[in-house]
C-alpha cells in the first residue's frame, strides 16, 4: 500500500492542478475561491474496539465488519492516517488548504465498542448509531459501493467539519467529533504541521 502513495500524492496535485486552471479560465482568478482538500474518515475502529470479540464469522453476518484485529489496528493506526498525510502534502504543493477527517469518526465507527448498529428494536440516532455503513454481501442494488462509506449521520458529520472550516480564515484544519452527540457537534482546530 505504501508504493502507491507517491502516485496517489501526484495525482492529487495534478487535480488540483486542474481545477485551479479550470476557475481560472471560467474567469474564477485564484483568491476569489477556496479550494480545500479533504482526506478520509477512519471507516474502522483499532483491533481493541471492536464489538465483536473473537475473529469469527459473526463479525460479517451480525455486525458487517469482517476484518482481524492487526487489520482494523493497521488500517485504522497507519492507512489512514498515512493517506491523510499524503493528501495534506498534496495540498500545500498545489497551495490548496486542507481538512484531516481521519480522525471524525473516532468511536463511530462501524461495528466500534462505543456504537450499535441501527436495526429492529434499534431506530438510528446520530448519538449511537454508527456512521459508517457496515460491509455487506454484495446482493442488494449498490450495497459493494456503499460499504464502510459514511451513512447519513456520517455525511452530516463531514459536511458540519466542512461548513466549520468555511467559516474560519483559511488553512489547515483537523476535525473531530464530539463523544455522545451528534453530526452537528463537530470540533475543528489547527492541524498540525508535518
Amino acid at each position: 500500500m505504501r508504493d502507491r502513495l507517491p502516485a496517489m500524492r501526484t495525482a492529487a496535485v495534478k487535480a488540483l492542478g486542474d481545477i485551479t486552471t479550470a476557475m481560472d479560465r471560467a474567469g474564477h482568478p485564484k483568491g476569489s475561491y477556496r479550494l480545500i482538500l479533504q482526506s478520509y474518515p477512519s471507516p474502522l475502529p483499532d483491533g481493541a474496539r471492536i464489538r465483536y470479540p473473537g475473529e469469527r464469522y459473526d463479525r460479517l453476518t451480525q455486525g458487517g465488519c469482517p476484518f482481524f484485529d492487526k487489520d482494523l489496528t493497521w488500517a485504522h493506526d497507519e492507512l489512514v492516517p498515512e493517506i491523510s498525510s499524503t493528501l495534506a502534502a498534496a495540498a500545500r504543493s498545489a497551495g490548496a488548504e486542507f481538512l484531516d477527517l481521519s480522525g471524525a469518526f473516532d468511536g463511530r465507527e462501524v461495528c466500534s465498542t462505543s456504537t450499535v448498529q441501527a436495526g429492529p428494536g434499534r431506530q438510528p440516532s446520530g448519538r449511537t448509531s454508527e456512521w459508517v455503513r457496515f460491509v455487506a454481501s454484495g446482493l442488494g442494488q449498490g450495497q459493494l459501493q456503499e460499504s464502510l462509506h459514511p451513512d447519513y449521520y456520517g455525511q452530516r458529520a463531514l459536511g458540519t467539519c466542512l461548513g466549520l472550516q468555511l467559516d474560519r480564515a483559511p488553512g489547515r484544519y483537523a476535525c473531530t467529533n464530539t463523544p455522545g452527540t451528534g453530526p452537528a457537534d463537530m470540533r475543528l482546530q489547527p492541524a498540525p504541521s508535518a
